[in-house]
């Protein structure tokens, strides 16, 4: 055998296992390939009837699997549909060949978007709830030798009994942590006994991050960690001396760098309540700044997290707007000018800009 014969040889086996069909391209142009024996020979021809009990069983294994397998041509039109389990089309299997996936989809326009991306030559998938279950569909794009859609085919499985867990799961999880939460307002609520200067400095934080993550366009779900956070950010000053608390003027070096770890500490108790990192992250960086000027980490730019960087505006602002034994309290707008003064040199931009379109709404951050 020859250099050339032995390569072509590879180059088929690459593309086809023992057992199977496959396509090789072999002299510039693409050739269907014989079943093969192991041994990379082809395989002895079976009978018709050998063939046709394997279609029977085929057909059997499909018409009966727990997921709804879909064909559809490059037109969109569904060729095969079968399966006795999931329902995502809302139809029995038999009633969708022929139609266009469209057609089935039409109240689905999530759905239909991820049929247009499949017939896009791209793999898609969908969730949601057809008939009160909630079902998946998953799809793929079966290319040609020279890379032109030939079909999508695809699966749709009914995950109800997922979904209800995993719902049932967080709900648990929330609960926990609403517990848990309540727990350390509690201790937040000793804390601010402590040092009453500071009554309502943790409601009041925690109301302006809202307000300015609201602005930014923030989901709910990851407002509520925000939420959490903000409302404990302080309660790391359990840790403190009294004395240094309440101090009415200047505190003294040993007292700065014993308040200085409060967000340490902060962190290290919620960490042990299990707290999440949503939560524990952004306790810990509250007094990072963005020129890294900041403790306990003296953490850069990006390498804050988010939320911490909207607590940090949200607590100097509040800070500022409340009075002090030592000063008087700043205006809402001196304390914006502040803020905007060190706009992403020290304080997030985002959050500045927020502070600043909330403030030209007409009412005070957080009001």
């Amino acid at each position: 055998m020859s250099d050339e014969q032995s390569d072509k040889r590879e180059e088929r086996r690459a593309w086809q296992t023992p057992g199977t069909y496959g396509w090789s391209r072999v002299d510039s142009g693409w050739h269907e390939l014989r079943r093969t024996s192991e041994a990379g020979e082809p395989a002895a021809a079976k009978s018709t009837e050998e063939r046709e009990l394997e279609r029977r069983l085929l057909s059997l294994a499909v018409a009966h699997s727990p997921l709804t397998i879909v064909v559809l041509d490059k037109a969109g039109r569904i060729l095969l549909a079968s399966g006795s389990g999931a329902r995502a089309f809302a139809e029995e299997p038999a009633a969708l060949v022929g139609r266009t996936a469209d057609e089935a989809l039409v109240e689905l326009p999530e759905a239909r978007r991820a049929v247009a991306r499949a017939l896009a030559g791209k793999k898609a998938s969908w969730g949601g709830v057809v008939d009160g279950r909630y079902h998946e569909l998953h799809l793929a794009p079966i290319l040609g030798p020279e890379g032109g859609l030939l079909l999508v085919a695809g699966v749709a499985l009914d995950r109800t009994a997922e979904q209800r867990a995993e719902s049932t799961l967080h709900a648990w999880h929330v609960h926990l942590e609403r517990t848990a939460a309540s727990s350390m307002l509690a201790l937040a609520a000793v804390v601010e006994e402590r040092e009453p200067t500071t009554l309502g400095h943790q409601r009041r934080t925690a109301e302006l991050a809202v307000a300015v993550a609201r602005d930014l366009g923030w989901a709910e779900r990851r407002i509520a960690n925000l939420r959490i956070a903000a409302q404990l950010h302080d309660v790391g000053r359990l840790s403190c001396p009294t004395e240094a608390l309440n101090r009415p003027g200047p505190l003294r070096p040993a007292e700065v760098e014993a308040v200085k770890q409060h967000s340490e500490a902060g962190a290290a108790m919620l960490a042990a309540a299990e707290f999440t990192p949503a939560v524990v992250g952004p306790v810990r960086q509250h007094h990072e700044r963005l020129d890294g000027s900041g403790y306990p980490d003296g953490l850069e730019g990006q390498h804050i997290l988010p939320a911490a960087r909207i607590i940090a505006v949200a607590d100097v602002y509040e800070a500022m707007t409340s009075p002090r034994p030592f000063r008087d309290a700043f205006t809402p707008a001196d304390a914006l000018a502040e803020l905007k003064a060190e706009r992403g040199r020290l304080y997030d931009a985002e959050a500045v800009d927020a502070f600043t379109r909330i403030f030209a709404r007409g009412a005070s951050p957080g009001g």
